[in-house]
């Protein structure tokens, strides 16, 4: 794996490995350049050889000027071809979001990730594979954590809860040509060590890390939870494209906190106040993670989620 980044000693942390030859390189290759160019700036960009053979590339941001989400999918548009299995990882940053925009604080201590996937050939509902992928990776990540085994939970459709607080959020985009899949992206913000300062909605009433959720001294380590978390992803990722789709989607529900619980689902508008257009029992989630709720005819594939709602007038 080829690691770019304009601070070293922070890619040694994220890969607890002692990275030689670092160099800083007068010409890259043309699509690597763009991206350097669009997370780095005009600083100086250091590019060294790791031992990783899961990932083609790391690139290890200080401060990020703008989601570096964003800025994968926007390079995409304007048709710069990024390899497969690439990573983006900013340390805080501007300017980062959630789903629809919402706001999302960038939190030195924290992981905020971006992944570029590209597969071999064509998945099928490979939007939701790699949402799904995404959240039981994290899921899976936390297990890892000793004392929190089996702790972490999925809300429909991208969120990550321990004991009710959100510790996670998750973006999936794909792109396509003549109907098939060419590409996609996954972004993760992950709260390990800090809690942001979030204001509290009935869809998030409460935020958390998971060093608050740690029982034992010392709490999580960023760095440790992210080299899991690549673990985990490249992992899922090979059984996506090895075709266990069902496999995934059975795990996702397997750790979904919403299956036999009361719900309410809302209009996605931000910033408007909760516009209930369905209530009811969530009695399973669908093949493409559509959303059953008893008596509600029609399966529900968007939408904003509050858990345990008052009770129906």
């Amino acid at each position: 794996m080829l690691v770019y980044t304009d601070n070293r000693r922070l890619a040694a942390r994220l890969l607890a490995e002692d990275l030689l030859g670092w160099e800083s390189p007068t010409k890259l290759p043309e699509e690597i350049g763009a991206l350097t160019e669009r997370l780095f700036g005009r600083k100086p960009t250091l590019v060294a050889q790791a031992s990783s053979q899961m990932w083609s590339h790391l690139f290890a941001v200080e401060t990020a000027p703008e989601s570096q989400y964003d800025a994968l999918i926007d390079l995409s548009r304007q048709g710069v071809t990024l390899p497969d299995r690439l990573l983006c990882f900013a340390e805080t940053g501007d300017h980062f979001h959630g789903f629809r925009d919402r706001p999302w604080s960038a939190t030195a201590g924290n992981i905020h990730l971006s992944a570029r996937f590209a597969p071999p050939e064509d998945l099928n509902d490979a939007t939701i594979g790699l949402l799904a992928l995404a959240a039981v990776s994290v899921v899976e990540a936390i297990d890892a954590i000793p004392g929190l085994e089996s702790r972490a939970g999925i809300k429909w459709v991208n969120d990550i809860l321990i004991e009710g607080a959100k510790v996670c959020g998750i973006l999936a985009h794909t792109e396509a040509l003549s109907d098939r899949v060419t590409a996609g992206i996954v972004g993760i913000g992950l709260n390990v060590e800090t809690t942001p300062e979030v204001e509290a909605t009935p869809f998030v009433p409460r935020v958390a890390s998971l060093r608050d959720s740690y029982p034992g001294p010392g709490g999580c380590n960023r760095d440790t939870v992210f080299r899991t978390l690549l673990d985990t992803l490249a992992r899922n990722y090979g059984r996506l494209i090895d075709g266990e789709y069902e496999g995934l989607l059975d795990r996702y529900r397997d750790r979904s906190i919403v299956i036999g619980r009361e719900v309410a689902v809302c209009r996605e508008e931000a910033g408007a106040e909760p516009n209930i257009v369905a209530q009811g029992c969530v009695t399973g989630l669908g093949n493409r993670l559509e959303l059953l709720l008893d008596g509600v005819n029609e399966p529900i594939n968007r939408g904003r989620l509050i858990l345990d709602p008052a009770p129906r007038q």
